[in-house]
């Protein structure tokens, strides 16, 4: 992690013509990427405290959680469920 963002080290590109890319090096949200929900979500509340910034956390789209509130109860489903997901919250559509 780099402050409030998750830093991409490694990227390891699937072979399917449909996928996600993105380069090492690069920076996502922890508030609205999977990337960093998954390592937000692994935290405990009192990390979560000191690594996520006191909200509204930064709006990217229309589909950004915004409050702790919104984000706490996204982070439970995705760790009941067993993965994480951002779903249109880290970029306009």
């Amino acid at each position: 992690q780099s402050g409030t963002q998750a830093l991409l080290l490694e990227v390891v590109e699937s072979h399917q013509s449909i996928r996600y890319a993105a380069r090492s090096g690069g920076l996502r949200p922890l508030h609205c990427s999977g990337v960093g929900k998954a390592l937000v979500g692994a935290m405990s509340a009192a990390e979560r405290d000191r690594w996520l910034p006191a909200a509204p956390y930064p709006r990217q789209s229309d589909s950004t959680l915004v409050t702790r509130a919104e984000l706490d109860a996204n982070l439970d489903m995705c760790q009941a469920r067993g993965w994480y997901a951002s779903l249109g919250e880290a970029c306009p559509s």
